[in-house]
């Protein structure tokens, strides 16, 4: 599995996609991609109301559990349903 963070940003991209293009062309030729099955099973069967709530909730736990030790979170909530 993959998660492009910076690379794929605006101030990364602006003028020059030489590093993204080369993450992509690893990923393509190493069969690496975004994987649906590390979602839950019952994630896939909310609504996008329900699906919202639901990344809400395990954010709030998640944050509050690790509050103070780490100093920055980067969600990832655009493929809850592997769509984009």
């Amino acid at each position: 599995m993959t998660s492009f963070t910076n690379e794929m940003k605006w101030y990364s991209t602006e003028e020059n996609y030489t590093i993204p293009d080369a993450m992509m062309k690893f990923t393509k030729e190493n069969g690496i991609s975004d994987n649906p099955k590390q979602q839950p099973e019952w994630v896939k069967t909310l609504s996008s109301e329900k699906s919202g709530e639901a990344a809400a909730e395990s954010m709030k736990s998640v944050v509050s559990r690790y509050k103070g030790e780490l100093i920055a979170w980067d969600v990832m909530n655009e493929n809850i349903h592997f769509h984009f």
